[in-house]
This record gives C-alpha cells, structure tokens and sequence, in this order.
C-alpha cells in the first residue's frame, strides 16, 4: 500500500525504467503538452495562465469527468462518490488500506441471519446546525431500497444493498436493518451510502437537496458552478470522524475545491501550473515528465477495477469456446502491461484484483501460443473472422495494442472508439461482440464483481454468459456467513469462468496521481476517494 505523502509523495511501488515508457504522447493534446514537459521551467511558464485556485489553507483537486449531482443516493460514478464523501458521512467507512470501520455507527451486531442492529453515535451535527439521529439513517436508506422514493425516481445504488428489505428506527440512536435473506457483507456494502438530513430534504426537496446538499461530514457545501467547479469548506462542528482513522476532530484545510478537467492534457497542464494540486488518472507514459518538473511529484497504489475484453457468448463468434480460447491463446498481456501501461499493471487470470477476499492464486493467464489459437480458429471455421473491438478514449491505446497481437494470431480486428453513453446500452442489449472495459470493486468481495458480471441476466453481464452452476454458486456464497464456504464457492467461480472463458482476463492497472510537493498527509487510495479530512499543505 502507499505511504502518505508528506514533502514527497511515496509509495511502496518502484517506477519502473525509462525504457518502459510507452513510446505514444497523450492521446489528447500530445503534442503540444509533451513539448510543455520537456520544458526545464514548464511550470513557471504555465503559471501565467491563471491564478492559483488552491492557495493558503486551500487545496484544489482535478477531476478525471464532470460531476453531475451531489445527491449520494442518485449517481453510480466513482468520481460522485469521491467528491460527496467530503460532504456527508456514511454508517461505517474504510480505512487507507480498505479495513471496514465504524463511522456514524458506533458498533453493530448480528442478531439473526436476516437482522442487524446499528448503535448510532449521539452529538452528531449536521451542517444546518441539526441533530443527526437514527431517524435520517431510516430516511437515508429508505431512499435507496424504495422503489422511486427520490422524486418518482428509484435510486441507482439500489443493487449495492442487495437483499435490505426493511429499515427500521428503534430507538433515537438505534437502528434495525433487515434482510429479505443473508447478507454477510452488509458492513462492507454500507461504505457506499452516505446520511442525509431527513427535515432538510423534505423542506427543500430532492432537486434543490442535489444542488446544494447539507451533510455531516468534514466540510461544509459552499458552490457549485456545473461543469467549473464545487466549493467546500470546513465545517468546525465536526464530530471528529472514525476513531479508527485518526486523527480526530475537525479538517485541516478550510477549503477543498474540486474541478472537472476531463482531457488528459488539460488536467496536467493544470497541476503544473499550480492551479490544481491533486489530479486524478495520470497516464503511466507521463509520470516520469511529471517528476522532472519542481514541485511536482506522482503518487501511485493498487486499484481495485479490473480491465478485460469481454466476448458475446451469444452470437458468432464467440458463441463457439474454439473462438474465445483461440481469443485468450493470441494475446500476451505482459509485455502490455510493461510497455503500454508502463508496468503500472499486473496480469491476473480472472476477473478478481489479487487483494481481492478469495482472490485464486491457483490459476494462471493462458499461454500466449499464436500457433494454437490459429489451429483453434480452423478447427472452428473462424480464421481470419473480421471483429469489431468496442472501447472508450481512455482505453484506446490498450485496446490497439491487444488488437495487433489477435490480428497476428488469425483475427482481423478493428477498434472502434465509443462515448461510454451509447456503448454501454448496446452492451446491455448484447449487441457487440467484443469489447474492451472495465469493472470497479471498491468493496473488495466477490460480490461486487462477480454476480453483475456474470450471473445470468445481470446488470453488467454483457457477455450473455449463463451458467446454472455459476449462479448457484454464487447465491449459495452470498447468502452464508461461513468465510471459508464463501471463499471455497467463489474460487469454484472463478475455476469454471477460467475452463468457459466468457472473456479474456486480465489487467489490474494502478491509481496514479499528480500530486504537488505542497500537500501534507495524503495517499492514493484503491477505490479511488479522496478524503480530505486530515489532509493539510505546507
């Protein structure tokens, strides 16, 4: 795991050697910013362009996409979740190293299969000056278990609280949430739900509420200019926050400012300039220009998404195995991962991360044998089978590169490069072949990566992939609380997924940031927030 920055941003990761680097410039604006970086005074000469934003007691951070409300109960974007995290708390949360923690919560307990109960902590304020009981926490998840509680919508994060069929206030601090059956992971599924003040969303409304929430986190919401930037600052009321991730009491900084700055080379540009502070999604090539530079530095860490090619079980040609072991046999994804990614990779034979609870350390990527995956392809009367491989901007150069090393191997394959909104429905609907994506596991448990992905007629099973075995499998591990059943059934998973190969797994790529020398006590995290709360600047 990452150190915590302190005058230099650490980490356990070595960088890997020049040679490494990818020999492509950013596939936005390369040009003119790989000029700007081989510039020994790059950031003096950037720093003209604007005054700097996050000055003082301030820190600004640049996001990889714009965010699109402030609402915790109605987005799934990992880039919301880490904005609102400053701005509300949640029943528990993680630590740096992803340990589940309590939060508002001061203990929990089991009390049956289908029930558990949350002492909530007392003296907690929202930022209007309200007290927070276990009333707002049975308002809070109502929202999202109740079919369009949130101005005739549903929530989005509903998935994420599989079976919660019942919440229930039973006392002022003291909550009572039930199951529709086993949910062993309830703790961990909470990390994602924030608490809202139930008296302000009611007064204001859901609309109003997404424009300008109220929260009891460490920072207080201040301004939101859609599309330019959100505004927080201390709120001195702090509870403290989880005793387990010390120090407690009220933020450091008195103001966060968060900016969308989707292109590449904009967000970089920003971070030399001083503009921003912290940038998200740094490309490997670009972390060795980034450090030349003063100030500047690059903080690494595991990540918890999964990249893969998915193939349509559904339709030639992937209906046939011959074709998708052929598909797994003609790549060789190390090299990829050393010289496209600029070894801020690993390969993994599944689609589980390695720090990933039941992670299977028995399986192993297919051989790379371009000779077999040719006579794979006779054999199935496929060679030379013109594919389409679907992908967005950001994964265009890997999705090239896997695309030259299955044209070598007996496929023709072109890459077509998609807008994730009109991808994705037609992912759903199983109307692509082949497609390069990936999929977040903030949670760290099977759950949360297998069952959307490949149990039948799931959310993200855009493979189309179906096994009876497999969804039983997966139902059985879901719903016991014995760990080593749970982690026995889920490598049986991934077992089966390694034999029927719906997919050609699999890299693990790292979270990389621009971080400037100025910020204290800071580390990358793997599921990508970005708590601010004991976060200082020099």
């Amino acid at each position: 795991m990452p150190k915590r920055v302190g005058s230099k941003c650490e980490s356990d990761h070595s960088l890997p050697p020049q040679s490494r680097i990818s020999r492509r410039e950013f596939l936005s604006g390369a040009a003119g910013l790989a000029a700007l970086l081989t510039l020994p005074s790059a950031a003096s000469l950037v720093a003209g362009c604007g005054r700097r934003v996050g000055s003082g007691s301030g820190i600004t951070i640049g996001l990889d996409r714009p965010i699109t409300t402030l609402d915790p109960a109605m987005h799934r974007s990992r880039t919301v979740q880490a904005v609102v995290r400053n701005i509300f708390d949640g029943l528990v949360a993680r630590t740096n190293d992803m340990k589940v923690v309590p939060e508002l919560a001061e203990s929990w307990e089991v009390v049956d299969d289908n029930t558990w109960r949350f002492i909530i902590r007392s003296r907690v304020k929202f930022h209007d000056g309200s007290s927070l009981s276990a009333e707002d926490v049975k308002f809070s998840l109502d929202r999202i278990i109740t079919p369009a509680a949130v101005g005739g919508q549903s929530s989005p994060r509903k998935g994420l609280l599989g079976p919660v069929s019942e919440v229930e206030a039973t006392g002022e601090h003291e909550v009572v949430i039930r199951t529709s059956e086993p949910f062993p992971i309830l703790p961990d599924m909470l990390t994602f739900q924030e608490i809202v003040p139930a008296a302000y969303v009611r007064e204001v409304g859901d609309q109003e509420f997404a424009r300008s929430p109220v929260g009891s986190g460490p920072f207080r919401f201040v301004e939101w200019r859609q599309g330019e930037r959100i505004v927080l600052e201390r709120f001195p009321d702090y509870f403290g926050g989880c005793p387990g991730i010390p120090p407690l009491g009220p933020a450091h900084l008195a103001r966060v400012t968060f900016k969308p700055i989707p292109e590449v080379a904009t967000r970089i540009a920003s971070l030399l300039s001083g503009e921003a502070d912290i940038i998200q999604e740094v490309p490997s090539h670009s972390v060795r220009s980034i450090e030349k530079q003063a100030r500047m530095d690059v903080a690494a860490c595991p990540g918890t998404r999964t990249h893969y090619i998915g193939l349509n079980c559904t339709i030639p040609p992937f209906n046939d195995i011959r074709v998708r072991l052929a598909a797994n046999h003609a790549v060789d994804l190390r090299p990829i991962c050393d010289r496209v990614l600029g070894g801020y990779a690993k390969v993994i034979p599944g689609p589980l991360v390695p720090e990933a609870f039941s992670y299977h350390e028995g399986l192993a990527n297919y051989e790379f044998d371009r000779s077999k995956a040719k006579s794979l392809l006779r054999r199935a009367g496929q060679l030379n089978v013109r594919v389409e491989l679907d992908t967005e901007s950001s994964d265009k150069e890997l999705a090239e590169a896997l695309a030259a090393q299955l044209s070598k191997a007996g496929f023709d394959v072109r890459v077509r490069v998609w807008k994730w909104d009109l991808l994705q429905p037609l992912l759903a609907g199983l109307k692509r072949c082949m497609f390069l994506t990936h999929w977040g596991n903030a949670s760290l448990d099977p759950t949360d990566i297998l069952v959307p992905l490949f149990r039948t007629g799931e959310r993200g099973n855009f493979t189309g992939y179906s096994s009876k075995k497999v969804d039983a499998l997966l139902i059985s591990a879901n719903t016991t609380f014995d760990p080593d059943a749970r982690r026995d059934r889920f490598r049986q998973v991934q077992e089966i997924l390694h034999a029927e190969v719906p997919a050609i797994f699999g890299i693990a790529k790292q979270e990389i940031y621009g971080v400037n020398s100025r910020v204290r006590n800071w580390s990358p995290r793997p599921d990508g927030m970005l708590p601010m709360h004991d976060v200082s600047v020099s």
